[in-house]
């Protein structure tokens, strides 16, 4: 009994260490909006162009449980890699500074961030793997 318990056992650890993580699958451009995980990208089949959202760089916003003298803003930071470059660009929501945008040109495509998700609770801090970004894809 013991020897098949330790085989059930040797099996459900082999068994776990060979699942993969999860990785968000590409998806391709498109007119309109889609929402993006951080390491989620977006395949421009035309140019060639791909759009990762890395990151959220800078949360500042006002937490919603909380009383606030402005209401901050949240940066989002990309990867865009048209042939053999690749560029960083970190959009801003919220309380621009100069130099700050929320637009960017990929590929044959405008795109826009219109929204950051979760919205931060002082009472519940967010992880930035939980960080979702909503982008407006124009064609040019």
């Amino acid at each position: 009994m013991k020897t098949k318990t330790l085989l059930l056992v040797t099996l459900l650890l082999l068994t776990a260490a060979c699942t993969t993580p999860s990785i968000p699958t590409p998806r391709v451009f498109e007119a309109g909006q889609v929402v993006m995980q951080p390491g989620q990208r977006l395949d421009d089949v035309q140019s060639g162009s791909v759009l990762t959202f890395v990151e959220i760089v800078q949360d500042s916003r006002c937490p919603a449980d909380a009383i606030c003298i402005t209401s901050g803003f949240v940066q989002a930071r990309f990867a865009i890699q048209e042939g053999e470059h690749t560029r960083q660009v970190v959009l801003t929501l919220g309380d621009m500074s100069s130099g700050d945008s929320n637009v960017m040109n990929v590929g044959e495509f405008t795109v826009t961030l219109v929204e950051v998700n979760p919205y931060p609770l002082a009472s519940a801090p967010v992880d930035y793997a939980d960080y979702r970004v909503t982008l407006e894809l124009y064609a040019d």
